[in-house]
């Protein structure tokens, strides 16, 4: 495992850093100067509808359809109590329950960010959402049996869809079978 980093930018939130790999080459990578994780909430309402919100991201200059998402950068808060903070600031929903599904890098290629994973059953909305003035997003309700259908139609009409929906969808229907399928 590489062990000396070398910063090369440091901005606000992100650093393009880079290690010397074992066999002696370099690797760029980025890092967040804030935190290491993140959690990415797979939300189911009674009624079998999963809330996704739609926001632009700069990178790829466009919008993107995603689950409700957030940095795990609050002191001392846990995997559970961030996913329930996020799901209210980003869809306006609260949990009945939160389950723990997997953890993986989000990038291992090009970032050092882990992404934790969530089902969060028994929604209800309580207000107001849609981020802030900096960083507004929509948020859609889509049925859960035809998701993944519904999105990719939308990828095959040139909207962008974050796949990590699809890899949430795979690992319910693989693993949590008392949540997946939806039944109507």
């Amino acid at each position: 495992m590489p062990q000396d980093v070398t910063v090369h930018y440091t901005g606000r939130f992100l650093e393009m850093v880079s290690v010397r790999t074992p066999e002696g080459s370099d690797w760029e990578y980025v890092r967040r100067t804030n935190c290491e994780r993140a959690v990415v909430i797979f939300g189911l309402t009674p009624d079998g509808q999963v809330p996704l919100v739609r926001q632009v991201r700069p990178a790829v200059r466009a919008p993107v359809w995603e689950l409700p998402a957030g940095l795990l950068d609050v002191p001392d808060e846990n995997l559970e109590a961030a996913a329930r903070r996020e799901l209210v600031e980003e869809a306006g929903y609260q949990a009945q329950r939160i389950v723990p599904l997997f953890s993986v890098p989000a990038n291992a290629a090009a970032s050092s960010l882990f992404l934790d994973c969530v089902l969060a059953t028994g929604l209800r909305f309580v207000g107001r959402s849609g981020g802030d003035e900096a960083h507004p997003l929509e948020v859609h309700l889509f049925p859960a049996q035809a998701l993944s259908r519904d999105l990719y139609r939308r990828v095959q009409t040139g909207e962008f869809v974050d796949p990590r929906i699809w890899s949430v969808i795979k690992v319910l229907e693989d693993h949590f079978p008392q949540y997946w399928p939806v039944k109507p």
